[in-house]
């Protein structure tokens, strides 16, 4: 006899699946009841009755057989969810569960590394870099170049002055060496020395022109030897302290040639004053003298140019020692010749000889034409 074949079961509807899920649901907010009813037997008939008038009052039917399933699925715990053990395998789910949270710190916290890199590039790592590769290009390059022009300028400007080859020697030396132990302070160090001997020797080659040209000016006008001998004089130290970088010192020697050449272009008679009203002739005493009587006898004179015009010389006294620009001056002379000046005044209250003495053009001192004993007074 063949075997019964049992049935297949009613497959469960999607709403009575539905309607059972919120029966748990419903159970689970109502703790006290489940606690309650479920926990003494026999009362589960009286639990889906008040379930029933739960949904009833909500104006929901719902059948007997679906509270039932409910209550068996809230004791089964089929609706509640159980999370794994923990593992890696639930932590790979977890992140992967959650990656848009983290994709979104990670991207934060990678945006924020990259720009503190790019900041620290921009303005550390890159200006580094820079310097590293100029100070690089500067002792292989740039000062080596410098150090051998500046070298070159200095032979250059002096070319047979062995003194200054010698300086500039070693000066080169030593700023090579220094680049050789990647000093690059020394380096530039011997290159400043080279550029000041190199600013010498050329203040020293303009001051020498200079003073050349004033001294063949001063030839060119000058008839007595005194006169060139002293233009000389003045050029040879002048060119000395030129070459020894004494700039103050070579600009005062060619400003004294200059004064020269202007002395020996000047030309004047010295007369003497007889206007009425102005004194002819002064005495006075010696200011340092211990004798009471004695008296220093002046002729007061004045320098007039060929065109009549009266000339202002720097004369310095001998009484205070003060050197002023003078139109009118006192000369000391003899007595004997004070005293012929001024018998020649009272004859007719003028001074027919005059003329004192001549300075000529190109001579460097006056030629007094009465005795003169070389003392001045620019007051009285």
């Amino acid at each position: 006899m063949a075997q019964a074949v049992a049935p297949p079961s009613t497959p469960q509807k999607l709403d009575d699946i539905m309607i059972a899920m919120d029966v748990v649901d419903t159970l689970r907010h109502r703790e006290d009841l489940v606690r309650r009813e479920l926990n003494e037997e026999g009362r589960e008939t009286e639990l889906i009755a008040r379930l029933r008038t739960i949904y009833h009052d909500q104006g929901i039917d719902v059948p007997d057989h679906v509270l039932a399933d409910g209550v068996k699925a809230l004791k089964e715990s089929r609706f509640t969810y159980t999370p794994p053990p923990a593992g890696l395998k639930r932590s790979l789910f977890t992140l992967w569960a959650r990656r848009g949270s983290y994709g979104k710190r990670t991207g934060i916290a990678a945006a924020a590394l990259l720009a503190g890199y790019v900041g620290y590039d921009r303005m550390i790592a890159t200006p580094a870099r820079l310097v590293q590769e100029q100070s690089r290009i500067e002792i292989t390059e740039t000062l080596p170049k410098a150090l051998r022009q500046a070298h070159a300028d200095v032979v250059g400007i002096a070319p047979g002055d062995g003194l200054a080859k010698q300086k500039a020697d070693a000066f080169v030396a030593d700023g090579e060496r220094a680049l050789r132990d990647g000093n690059r302070d020394g380096a530039a160090r011997a290159l400043a020395q080279l550029g000041d001997l190199r600013e010498q020797l050329r203040g020293a080659q303009a001051a020498g022109q200079s003073l050349r040209q004033a001294h063949a000016e001063v030839l060119a006008i000058a008839v007595d030897n005194a006169a060139k001998q002293k233009a000389n004089i003045i050029l040879a130290e002048g060119e000395r302290l030129a070459r020894a970088g004494e700039k103050a010192g070579a600009a005062k020697a060619a400003a004294d040639l200059q004064a020269l050449k202007s002395d020996l272009a000047r030309e004047y008679t010295l007369t003497i004053v007889s206007r009425p009203g102005e004194p002819s002739l002064v005495r006075r005493r010696p200011p340092r003298s211990v004798n009471s009587d004695a008296r220093n006898h002046y002729v007061i004179v004045e320098a007039i140019a060929p065109d009549g015009s009266t000339l202002a010389l720097p004369v310095r006294s001998e009484e205070d020692g003060s050197t002023k620009s003078v139109t009118k001056f006192g000369m000391r002379i003899p007595q004997a010749t004070y005293d012929a000046i001024a018998q020649d005044k009272r004859d007719d209250g003028i001074v027919q000889r005059n003329r004192f003495g001549v300075k000529r053009r190109g001579m460097l001192d006056v030629e007094h034409l009465m005795p003169f004993d070389g003392g001045y007074i620019t007051s009285w």
